[in-house]
């Protein structure tokens, strides 16, 4: 933005994207009508027809409600059938409204009693990469060290924590997989192929890494056993043509380095053109045909399931962080040959000379080669 200040002063401040369809908005909503009014044939309507909601025919979400007990159907209409106020469940932040509450178990108040106190709340989609079990969480520069993550359908979502004195702070390790469920719409390029549709997104935390305050120095490590957390999203990916592959370099992890730097920078890069958060962004340098559905790869073994491919085919995910989508990958398939060439001239104008956060990643992240490679290959993508 320092770079390019016309950014700040000749843009609109925001892009409203705003999915309708998606499932987890559109039955919170539907939640909420029936509470105001019973939902039912339209006017000078059959018995057997039911008024849109929008355009969208909405009977199979009406009878999975029934089927909940949320409604009943009386004759043709559907009536709210709940003791419960449906709009205290809708989040204004978040699609989804499951929570953790943080509770310090160490809290004594004025008179030194010891009583449990909540110190914070976490969204479901952040909880299991923040409030692990000896996760390090920080409440206004306080750490507390979790002891107990409660997070089973049949139990209260808590985080119970102690205040500890530490001299560092904690760093999920993640496995992830992304695999295509359905091409809603494809783009032939000269050097790519991109495509946008349907995924399913697995992400599972199988560790941590202890990382001292200051130097940033790695003091220690733990492994984590939480379940695996799956969601069905919207994603954009390209895919890079074998031939353009071979004109930037013959050398598999050369490339993979390289196509994780531009999966890096076109991550931190499209916020900034979908003014949105980066979390409301995830990013993912796989294959358009991975390993068995399900089965997750942290960063190094995805690395050696490329090299070790039969077919070299890398793929760049960038994907809808919300459960469902929002509307986001679809406006990044429309923008994708401008982001790539924005990505390109964001690295051309960096002044580090193998990789930094503002261009490629870290080096020791990406490698020494990773941001001549990424440099080369969209020199190739934009030409």
């Amino acid at each position: 933005m320092v770079t390019h200040p016309d950014y700040l002063f000749g843009t609109p401040p925001e892009h409203a994207r705003v999915n309708p369809d998606n499932p987890f908005i559109l039955v919170n909503h539907l939640k909420c009508a029936a509470f105001e009014l019973p939902l039912g044939p339209p006017a000078g309507g059959g018995p057997d027809e039911m008024e849109t909601f929008g355009e969208l025919d909405v009977r199979g979400e009406l009878a999975a409600l029934e089927d909940e007990g949320l409604l009943h159907r009386a004759g043709p209409r559907y009536h709210w059938a709940s003791e419960t106020y449906p709009a205290d469940h809708v989040s204004l932040r978040t699609v989804t409204t499951d929570n953790f509450v943080v509770i310090e178990t160490t809290f004594r108040d004025e008179k030194q009693t010891k009583k449990r106190n909540i110190i914070a709340e976490v969204d479901w989609g952040s909880a299991f990469a923040t409030i692990y079990p000896k996760a390090i969480y920080l409440v206004e520069s306080t750490p507390f060290e979790v002891q107990e993550l409660h997070f089973r359908e049949d139990e209260e979502k808590v985080a119970y924590v102690k205040r500890v004195n530490v001299d560092y702070f904690t760093d999920a390790i993640s496995a992830k997989g992304v695999w295509i469920l359905r091409r809603l719409e494809g783009r032939q390029h000269a050097a790519y192929l991109a495509e946008q549709g349907e995924v399913l997104v697995a992400e599972k935390v199988v560790g941590f890494k202890k990382i001292k305050l200051g130097t940033l120095e790695n003091v220690g490590s733990g492994d984590v056993e939480l379940p695996q957390q799956e969601k069905q999203t919207t994603s954009v990916w390209l895919t890079v043509a074998p031939e353009t592959l071979e004109r930037v370099s013959r050398s598999r992890e050369e490339l993979i380095d390289g196509l994780r730097a531009v999966t890096y920078l076109l991550h931190h890069l499209a916020p900034i053109f979908l003014l949105c958060d980066i979390r409301d962004l995830g990013s993912w340098l796989g294959d358009t045909t991975p390993a068995e559905r399900g089965a997750v790869a942290t960063r190094e073994t995805a690395k050696q399931r490329l090299m070790q491919a039969e077919r070299f085919q890398p793929t760049i995910y960038l994907y809808d962080a919300h459960a469902g989508g929002i509307g986001l990958a679809e406006r990044l398939f429309e923008i994708l040959p401008g982001l790539l060439r924005h990505g390109l001239g964001t690295l051309q104008a960096c002044a580090c000379g193998f990789g930094c956060p503002s261009c490629v990643g870290p080096v020791n992240e990406v490698g020494r080669r990773a941001k001549a490679t990424a440099a080369r290959l969209l020199s190739v993508l934009t030409a």
